[in-house]
């Protein structure tokens, strides 16, 4: 036999729905419910949660990830660059370097792509670009 649960006796869940039911529509607490219509209180409690979870609708399908660049560059906004060589010191790779007071990407191919000199910037001159990725390599 496939599995090793229990196979779902129809009947007794057609009790127990009925009797969730009847104690939905009634104005009693569970327990004097329960002790009114005779039923353990332990077991109602069970029935109760299982019909819950049963009803339960399935979760829906995650929807699928953007699609993600897989390369991108930074690119600076000279406007807003303050020149303080933030993100030249955090870069991993060493491919940004100071020339005068503003950073450059002299080696794009040796960016990794980590964002890192993005985090760091403190005046936020510096986003990550597919744009300036596509133009690298060419």
């Amino acid at each position: 036999m496939p599995g090793t649960g229990k196979l779902r006796d129809a009947a007794k869940e057609a009790f127990w729905r009925r009797q969730v039911q009847l104690w939905e529509q009634s104005v009693l607490p569970v327990r004097a419910f329960c002790e009114r219509h005779q039923l353990p209180l332990d077991t109602f409690y069970r029935w109760r949660r299982r019909l819950a979870e049963r009803d339960r609708p399935a979760p829906a399908e995650p929807p699928a990830p953007a699609e993600v660049p897989r390369f991108v560059l930074p690119t600076l906004d000279e406007t807003r660059c303050t020149g303080c060589g933030d993100c030249v010191a955090v870069c991993p790779t060493g491919c940004l370097e100071m020339a005068g007071p503003l950073p450059w990407l002299p080696r794009p191919a040796d960016c990794v792509s980590c964002a890192l000199c993005a985090a760091v910037c403190p005046a936020e001159a510096i986003a990550m670009s597919l744009a300036a990725a596509l133009g690298a390599a060419r």
